[in-house]
């Protein structure tokens, strides 16, 4: 009982770093922004835990090309489906996670792209089925192959993503998904 008092207890502090890293990010950065998006994904994890489901819903600011060394900033809200907040092996509840961090486009066309993302993640719950994550706080790294719909500003993708604790805390086996974004760029 103490113990998911205490960890319910990380919830709050972590979406408010979310919210305050997100306002000030924006605040900073958002004189120089060359577009916005916006998408949706859901995506399926791929080995041990084959088949459980990922969802989330980003928010990215994309710079003009001479601002920085990065392309934009995005922030993440998700779920995995089947972490386990409450340190019960039979309990799996769908837990969020926050993520906040830079991305690159490796290769741009006129409608298609590659990018590369890697971002600091909270992830409220230290396990995965029965498999201990070692921390709650994660990176995720993310490759995404976007194709543009009819030279619109309406975009699907294919996304593969990879969260892991980065070896900050034993065990560090990771989460990796696959799956499909719908956004909009404005």
């Amino acid at each position: 009982m103490l113990i998911a008092a205490v960890n319910n207890s990380w919830a709050k502090p972590a979406s408010t770093l979310f919210i305050s890293t997100f306002a000030l990010l924006a605040q900073f950065y958002s004189p120089q922004v060359a577009a916005d998006e916006v998408a949706i994904y859901l995506g399926y994890t791929l080995g041990a835990n084959d088949d459980d489901r990922i969802t989330a819903i980003s928010y990215s600011l994309e710079s003009e090309p001479s601002f920085t060394w990065f392309d934009g900033v995005a922030f993440t809200y998700g779920e995995f489906n089947g972490l386990d907040k409450h340190y019960g092996w039979n309990e799996f509840d769908d837990v969020p996670y926050f993520s906040a961090g830079l991305y690159w486009h490796l290769l741009q066309g006129q409608q298609t792209r590659l990018t590369f993302e890697f971002a600091p993640t909270y992830v409220d719950g230290n396990y995965y089925y029965a498999h201990y994550v070692g921390s709650r706080w994660h990176f995720t790294s993310s490759l995404s192959y976007t194709y543009f719909i009819a030279q619109s500003d309406v975009f699907t993708s294919l996304r593969y993503q990879h969260t892991s604790n980065g070896g900050i805390e034993p065990p560090n086996p990771g989460v990796d998904g696959l799956g499909l974004q719908l956004g909009y760029r404005w």
